[in-house]
């Protein structure tokens, strides 16, 4: 006797959203919260993937209220978070999506579910968080001055870490936190995808693969966004702590990532073309890092000329 259909979603949604709360308890815990911290949205993707989206949320609705019952409110919201990512990687799945697309969904489900814990554990707690966070690391940079200050006296030398110093760290930390918000969406998207897509393939769920970084081609349209950032800066020279200066600084910041990125996407594609090692190219990544003006440069060329066609890459003719 086959088992109703509805009445196996239905079995498999509450073991999954056991397996929730397992995991979100189990990344509670001190040490191995390290691993199992990743693994919370797998059985969203699972579930979501086999059924519907629909039906992946009640899984979550049932599964957060009991971990807010369990863990607190806190440990809930961060388990939403990772739940609604898993939604989303499980929804593009569903529909056979590429993995470009997967991971452009994830980003975005994430860039709005974390927008909206953050204003929601400010309505429970009255707590900012960003506000909270910035006033810890100010505590801890300036801490960091009276550490230098004191070794200074005993070595009977002069301060390497001053209030200055420490002013400005906090000052960019402060003017580029929303650009570091919306690159922290992508890393986490991306963290979870290359986390989770191991495991999903040893269930026999067919997940597809990112093209080779060597043929990342980021749109044109970014540089007349640049050159326009630039010409603000020339022209209308926007005062410090302005809206926008925010939205210079933020902008620039964003763009020139984007461009490190094309950068490196042409290192790439020269050593894949001379038929080096993968191996020197991941190297040459590495020593990119400390060269990053270089690269950005080096990005912007290649995008703005097309250094691949010229070199002969038919991929960009």
């Amino acid at each position: 006797m086959t088992q109703d259909p509805k009445v196996r979603q239905l079995t498999t949604g509450a073991m999954m959203a056991a397996m929730f709360v397992l995991l979100t308890l189990l990344s509670s815990l001190p040490v191995i919260s390290l691993i199992f911290t990743w693994f919370i949205p797998l059985p969203i993707i699972l579930h979501v993937y086999r059924y519907s989206w629909k039906s992946g949320l009640l899984v979550i609705v049932a599964g957060t209220m009991v971990n807010f019952l369990i863990v607190g409110i806190l440990a809930m919201l961060i388990s939403a978070l990772f739940a609604i990512i898993g939604l989303a990687i499980g929804y593009t799945l569903h529909n056979k999506r590429s993995k470009t697309e997967v991971f452009l969904t994830t980003s975005l489900a994430t860039l709005v579910a974390m927008a909206g814990i953050i204003v929601a554990y400010m309505q429970f707690t009255g707590i900012n968080l960003i506000t909270d966070t910035l006033k810890q690391l100010k505590s801890a940079v300036y801490k960091n001055v009276e550490l230098s200050e004191q070794m200074a006296k005993l070595t009977n030398t002069k301060s390497t870490f001053t209030d200055e110093m420490a002013a400005n760290i906090v000052k960019i930390f402060t003017d580029t936190m929303p650009a570091m918000l919306f690159l922290s969406t992508f890393i986490l998207a991306w963290l979870l995808i290359t986390i989770n897509f191991p495991v999903i393939k040893k269930l026999r769920v067919p997940v597809p693969k990112f093209p080779p970084i060597k043929d990342l081609r980021l749109p044109r349209m970014l540089l007349l966004f640049y050159f326009a950032i630039l010409l603000v800066q020339f022209i209308v020279k926007p005062e410090d702590g302005t809206y926008l200066y925010l939205v210079y600084v933020n902008a620039y910041l964003l763009l020139s990532m984007l461009f490190f990125l094309q950068g490196v996407s042409f290192i790439h594609f020269m050593v894949a073309r001379s038929e080096m090692p993968k191996a020197v190219a991941w190297v040459a990544t590495i020593f990119a890092i400390p060269l990053n003006s270089f690269i950005t440069l080096l990005g912007i060329i290649d995008l703005g000329f097309g250094l691949r066609a010229l070199l002969g890459d038919k991929k960009t003719k």
